[in-house]
C-alpha cells in the first residue's frame, strides 16, 4: 500500500522547474468525469486526487491477486468512502460569496493562416463576426482568445485607436490576449506572451504570460546558457513574465491565465491567495486539431477551478470555450472548429480552501515517505562497511 505514495512522489518532483515541467498527462485528470472524485483536489490539489486513483488501482490488483471477498469489499469501500466524501465537500460551492459577473465568451475560430499573416481588419472580421451573435445582450465583460489582438496595444497609440474604433458600438470591456514588448536600451528588447483587461482602447490591466511552451515558445535554460539563442529550432523568443496580476471590475477581482499555464496548480494558487475571485483562461489551441489534446486541455482546467473553488471562465480561438463552475461542473462547452459566442453569469468567491492555504501538502509529504523508504531499502546509508 505504499506504492500510491511512491507514484505520486515521482509525479510531483520532475514538475518543480518551469523550463521544462510539462504535468499534462496525471492520473487525476483521467477522473474528471467522475465530480464527486476529484472534489478532494480543495484538500490536497491534484496530487490527492492522483492518489486517490493509484490507491484504488493498488486495492483492486491486490483483490484480484488475493481472490478473497473481504480485499473486494475493500475496494469498493474505499470507492464508495472517496466519492461520498467528495460529493459532500462540493456542497454549496457553486453559490456565489458576493455578486455574480455576466461575462461573455467569443470563439472567433480564426483560421491559422489568417491569424498569422492576415491583416487587422481581416483578423477583426472573425472575431466582430463572432461578437455579433449577442448583440443586445446584457454583458458585463467580454473575453478574446489568446493572441487575438494583432497589434502590440499597450505599446501603439495607432493601436489604441484601431482597437477603440473596432469595439466602439460594444460598451462592455475585453480580456484579450496580444503580444507586449519592454525596450531594455536602444539594442535590446523583450517580447512577451501577454494578455490584458482593455477598456477604450487601452489596456488598465496586463498580465506576462510566465510558464512557456519549451521548444515551441523558447528554448529552455537559455537564460542560464545565453549560448543557446544562437540555436534556431523554429521556436520563439518569448521572455517569461514574473508579475502575479490580480485585475479588478466594477470591484470584482479577477486574474488571466494563457495557454497551458493551466496545467500549473502553483501558478493559479499565487492569483488566488492574491485575491483573485474568479479566473480566466485564454488559450489557442486550434494547432491541435481534431485530436484528444483539446478535450484534455480543457479537462484539465476543471482540476483548477475545483482546488480554489473558483469559476473559470476558458475562451478557445477554436473551442473548447466554457464556463467551469467551482464544483468542476462544466456549463455551454463550445464545439471544436465553430464560431460562435456564449455567455453566463458566474459566481464570485472569496474563501480559500485548504489547497490555496497549505499548497503541496499533501505531495510534500509523499515525498517524505518516497525518500524515507529509499533511505530503507538502501542498506549501505545506514549500515557502513567494516
Amino acid at each position: 500500500m505504499l506504492f500510491p505514495f511512491i507514484a505520486v512522489a515521482i509525479d510531483f518532483l520532475p514538475n518543480l522547474g518551469s523550463s521544462i515541467a510539462f504535468p499534462w498527462c496525471l492520473p487525476a485528470y483521467t477522473q474528471t468525469f467522475l465530480l464527486p472524485f476529484i472534489q478532494w483536489a480543495s484538500i490536497g490539489g491534484t496530487p490527492l486526487v492522483s492518489w486517490g486513483v493509484y490507491m484504488v488501482n493498488a486495492l483492486l490488483l491486490l483483490a484480484i491477486q488475493k481472490r478473497k471477498l473481504p480485499y473486494t469489499i475493500g475496494v469498493l469501500g474505499f470507492l464508495s468512502v472517496w466519492c461520498i466524501g467528495g460529493a459532500l465537500l462540493s456542497i454549496g460551492v457553486d453559490k456565489s460569496e458576493g455578486d455574480t459577473i455576466r461575462i461573455a465568451i467569443f470563439q472567433p475560430n480564426t483560421p491559422p493562416d489568417v491569424k498569422i499573416q492576415g491583416s487587422f481588419p481581416e483578423r477583426m472580421r472573425y472575431i466582430l463576426q463572432s461578437m455579433s451573435r449577442l448583440k443586445g445582450e446584457h454583458i458585463d465583460m467580454g473575453i478574446l482568445p489568446e493572441s487575438s489582438i494583432p497589434c502590440m496595444i499597450a505599446q501603439s497609440k495607432w493601436c489604441e485607436r484601431l482597437v477603440k474604433q473596432t469595439f466602439s458600438s460594444y460598451p462592455f470591456p475585453l480580456v484579450a490576449g496580444f503580444l507586449h514588448r519592454e525596450v531594455e536600451n536602444k539594442y535590446r528588447s523583450r517580447i512577451y506572451n501577454a494578455g490584458g483587461l482593455i477598456q477604450d482602447g487601452k489596456v488598465v490591466f496586463l498580465y506576462k504570460k510566465h510558464y512557456l511552451v519549451p521548444f515551441g515558445e523558447r528554448l529552455p535554460f537559455d537564460d542560464i546558457f545565453p549560448a543557446l539563442k544562437r540555436i534556431d529550432l523554429g521556436q520563439g523568443r518569448f521572455w517569461p513574465g514574473t508579475d502575479y496580476t490580480v485585475m479588478e471590475y466594477k470591484g470584482i477581482r479577477f486574474s488571466m491565465f494563457i495557454c497551458f499555464e493551466s496545467i500549473f496548480p502553483r501558478l493559479i494558487r499565487r492569483f488566488v491567495n492574491k485575491g483573485a475571485e474568479f479566473l480566466i483562461n485564454i488559450t489557442e489551441d486550434m494547432w491541435f486539431g481534431r485530436t484528444p489534446a483539446p478535450y484534455q486541455h480543457m479537462e484539465i482546467a476543471r482540476l483548477r477551478a475545483v482546488e480554489h473553488r473558483r469559476c473559470v471562465v476558458r475562451c478557445a480561438n477554436a473551442g473548447i470555450s466554457c464556463f467551469i463552475m467551482p464544483s468542476g461542473k462544466v456549463i455551454h462547452p463550445t464545439k471544436l472548429f465553430t464560431q460562435t459566442a456564449i455567455v453566463h453569469s458566474i459566481p464570485v468567491r472569496r474563501s480559500h480552501t485548504l489547497y490555496a492555504r497549505l499548497g503541496d501538502w499533501f505531495a510534500w509529504m509523499c515525498v517524505i515517505i518516497f525518500l524515507f523508504i529509499l533511505y530503507k531499502s538502501l542498506p549501505f546509508l545506514h549500515h557502513p562497511q567494516p
